[in-house]
């Protein structure tokens, strides 16, 4: 295709011709909080799905993916300070793999959406789960003593 700066986007136009604009629509931050499902809990390893709402399973148009924060103890975290990082990801079905435990433990998960710009929107509200004790934990090295 050849461009000819010679006939303007009048006549463009009058010729039937789609003329492009040269602004970009800029694509502001996801508005919507994203909707928790827990899909599965087998042993300490949690499957969730990220959903615009209860109904719809898709992410919102125009977000890129979500970012996913995970919180331990009885209450939700407060700041986000004291919630830990676990993943960004593109997808919307995810497993989060809990590190081994001798008690039961109560865990929260939360996650926001995010544009192609890295622009994040609001934080889903918290769900929490109760995992019971598990896994594989380390094991004490036998320290061997000269005689």
């Amino acid at each position: 295709i050849v461009t000819n700066i010679a006939v303007s986007d009048l006549q463009k136009l009058e010729l039937g011709l789609t003329v492009r604009t040269t602004t970009r629509t800029p694509i502001p931050p996801p508005s919507e909080k994203p909707f928790i499902k827990v899909v599965k809990v087998d042993g300490r390893t949690v499957t969730l799905r990220l959903q615009q709402d209860s109904e719809r399973r898709a992410k919102p148009a125009k977000v890129a993916g979500a970012t996913i924060f995970v919180g331990y103890g009885p209450d939700a975290p407060q700041t986000l300070a004291d919630w830990e990082y676990y993943t960004a990801t593109g997808r919307t079905t995810v497993e989060i793999d809990f590190p081994p435990s001798t008690t039961l433990d109560t865990v929260w998960i939360t996650a926001f959406w995010q544009n192609a710009k890295d622009e994040s929107g609001p934080a889903a509200t918290p769900v929490s789960l109760t995992l019971m004790p598990g896994g594989e934990l380390p094991q004490a090295k036998e320290m061997k003593l000269a005689a």
